[in-house]
């Protein structure tokens, strides 16, 4: 590199190409993300922190694709409600959404329990019975 036009070029062509991949990447994470073992806040704040980089990167993501990559990311237990939301005829926002799966993870949460409790008094019947 002789001259700093050069060495500028060179820079801006080795970031560009690097910044290309990491967007790919990012987009890639956010295509792919699945809620798994992680509680719901956890699993939306890393949904947005994706897109946060992606809009620091200017290649933001339009707030209803976020909620159709949150939507597909979640577990069978949440077919229910996500078909209940990809049905609504209006668009529901990130906030929204948030607060929804909140509270079905707590409702699944309590009728976990609510099961759990119920088992050893059925298990009891069945003993009993036979």
């Amino acid at each position: 590199l002789k001259s700093s036009t050069e060495v500028w070029k060179y820079l801006k062509q080795s970031y560009a190409a690097h910044s290309r991949s990491r967007i790919m990447q990012l987009k890639s994470q956010l295509q792919d993300l699945k809620k798994g073992i992680l509680s719901m806040d956890a699993y939306i704040h890393k949904a947005k922190m994706i897109a946060h980089q992606l809009a620091t990167a200017s290649k933001p993501v339009d707030e209803d694709d976020l909620v159709l990559y949150i939507l597909k990311g979640l577990p069978s237990e949440y077919a229910a409600f996500r078909t209940s939301m990809e049905i609504r005829k209006e668009a529901i926002t990130l906030n929204e959404l948030h607060d929804l799966l909140l509270m079905q993870e707590a409702n699944q949460k309590e009728n976990e329990v609510q099961v759990e409790s119920l088992t050893p008094a059925a298990n009891n019947v069945i003993k009993n019975n036979y």
